[in-house]
């Protein structure tokens, strides 16, 4: 990443993207919304994000495809 005073916006990019896999830290959330403050097009990939994230734990299947029972598009499923 760039100096520690401030992120770019590919940095920003990278702990956006990591933090779908693991909590940031509070130094990382703190250079995160300071640059969120300067950066309007990054806090809205950050709401974009968010919303996928939620629209997906929604989702109707997405308890059959954790468990292996993915469905494919346009494929019906086996009778139980």
């Amino acid at each position: 990443m760039s100096t520690p005073e401030r992120l770019t916006c590919k940095d920003v990019s990278v702990l956006l993207s990591q933090s779908q896999d693991r909590p940031l830290n509070p130094a990382e959330q703190i250079r995160l919304q300071a640059h969120f403050a300067l950066c309007r097009a990054c806090e809205q990939v950050q709401r974009q994000m968010q919303f996928l994230r939620q629209a997906f734990r929604r989702h109707p299947g997405r308890q059959q495809e954790e468990d292996g029972e993915t469905q494919h598009a346009g494929k019906p499923s086996d009778p139980p």
